[in-house]
């Protein structure tokens, strides 16, 4: 007589194989981050125990400032403000320019992307076109701008929508023109119409790129508003960094950089894990 229950063993004993090397994976993978957190923390304590001896027994303070001197630096920016105004409003001004030229740009570059992409016809013509436009330095573009809008923050936002909807077109262009011949044409087959075929098949199959695309473009917008304010701002950290430089202040040009810099990690942080939640909840 045939054991019935014996395939059920095995599959159970089969799954309980799968769940051991499933969370022996996992263990390693937490391991793994934790090593190289440890190494990162420890290098970072050796690159900055290292900078602040230089600086007391080798290097000219002046010049190289000290971390103690950056952290003093900061600690006063955050209580008594700087020396052009409060460091919020620094900040609330940077991110406001970057996030109107980012949402602006990103829309305005998505929807030329799919159109321009999704049309032989366009592309042939407009693709060059575009192409020879983004070869312009970004420095000629904010000059540009601040001949047209003065020194407002409409010069700066206009920057970071430019450099934007550049990085957002050519992503979408891209990935509207990988997309499968094969699937239109089925799509075509079955009497799909051509805006439907744009909505259904041809922007979600580029999905992926488009929000990579986006990625990249927040971390260029924040790029983008600091140099515009660093080369003719009224407020912001990039004009923080300026008035460093025009007063040979090393120690604030270091304190604004880390300013900027753990803006930057900080929005990353977030819109990773944003784009982990949308991919989750698909």
């Amino acid at each position: 007589m045939i054991n019935s229950t014996r395939p059920a063993r095995e599959a159970i004993a089969h799954e309980h194989v799968v769940m051991a090397a499933r969370a022996k994976l996992a263990r390693q993978e937490r391991r793994r981050r934790v090593t190289n957190r440890a190494v990162q923390l420890t290098a970072l304590a050796i690159v900055v125990g290292g900078w602040q001896l230089a600086g007391m027994y080798w290097l000219d303070p002046f010049l190289y400032s000290t971390p103690a001197a950056v952290w003093h630096r900061l600690v006063e920016w955050f209580t008594t403000g700087t020396p052009i105004g409060s460091v919020w409003e620094q900040i609330l001004t940077s991110l406001r320019e970057s996030a109107v030229g980012l949402g602006v740009g990103g829309i305005a570059g998505i929807l030329c992307g799919i159109l321009v992409g999704a049309s032989r016809v366009l592309a042939d013509f407009f693709g060059p076109l575009i192409r020879a436009a983004n070869i312009v330095p970004s420095i000629v573009l904010v000059t540009l701008f601040f001949i047209w809008f003065e020194l407002g923050t409409s010069s700066k936002v206009a920057t970071v929508i430019a450099i934007i909807f550049f990085a957002t077109f050519f992503a979408t262009f891209s990935g509207i023109r990988e997309v499968d011949t094969r699937m239109l044409q089925e799509a075509e087959l079955f009497g799909v119409g051509a805006v439907a075929r744009v909505t259904t098949v041809i922007v979600p199959l580029a999905a992926t790129r488009i929000v990579a695309g986006l990625r990249s473009a927040a971390e260029l917008a924040w790029i983008g508003a600091i140099m515009a304010e660093f080369i003719g701002g009224r407020k912001g950290l990039g004009l923080l960094v300026r008035y460093g430089e025009a007063t040979f202040d090393a120690t604030g040009i270091l304190a604004a950089m880390i300013v900027i810099t753990a803006i930057a990690v900080g929005g990353k942080v977030i819109l990773t894990n944003l784009e982990q939640w949308l991919r989750r909840s698909r």
